[in-house]
């Protein structure tokens, strides 16, 4: 939790007073946005765990042979980062990963969203969304560094997009 403080303590005041202006959609989407900022903050405490780790194991493993400073075989780093900023005037999202952002409009993000959240295997919603970002947003399958339907970041953006949108009927 955050540490409290006169200026935390003033922003959540004008948070609490600023409630009973918002509808049901503007208090859901700042509840989801509430919950992608703990995820985030969870995300980077943990990597700021790992990369300790990783530096008391290298001062630890100095003199013991060079380090190449890779992962294992069979080992990848878990660094990857997805977080997200809606613009409602501008009408479009701010995709981030590892801190790099890409635009996506709002149709963009309602496509890959309602794949995403499809009923189908997983394999099927990896193949459909590979497909869509291939044929309409090829910059972000680099910029993502997601070469293939096989991809872990695709898994991994597929489960963040997942667990931050909900699709109204």
């Amino acid at each position: 939790m955050a540490k409290k403080n006169t200026v935390t303590t003033k922003l959540a005041e004008e948070l609490t007073a600023l409630i009973p202006q918002l509808d049901e959609e503007g208090l859901s989407f700042l509840i989801g946005q509430a919950q992608v900022l703990i995820h985030n903050m969870e995300v980077d405490r943990i990597n700021a765990e790992i990369e300790k780790a990783e530096m008391e194991g290298k001062k630890a493993s100095k003199g013991k042979g060079a380090s190449s400073g890779k992962a294992a075989p069979g080992k990848t780093r878990r660094t990857q980062t997805f977080s997200i900023k809606h613009s409602p005037g501008a009408g479009c999202y701010h995709v981030g990963f590892n801190g790099d952002w890409k635009l996506f409009t709002e149709e963009e993000m309602l496509s890959i969203v309602r794949i995403a959240k499809s009923r189908q295997p997983a394999e099927d919603v990896e193949r459909l969304c590979f497909a869509w970002l291939k044929k309409e947003r090829s910059d972000a399958l680099s910029e993502f560094g997601i070469s293939d339907q096989y991809s872990d970041t695709l898994k991994e953006f597929i489960k963040f997009l997942k667990k931050t949108f909900a699709i109204r009927k």
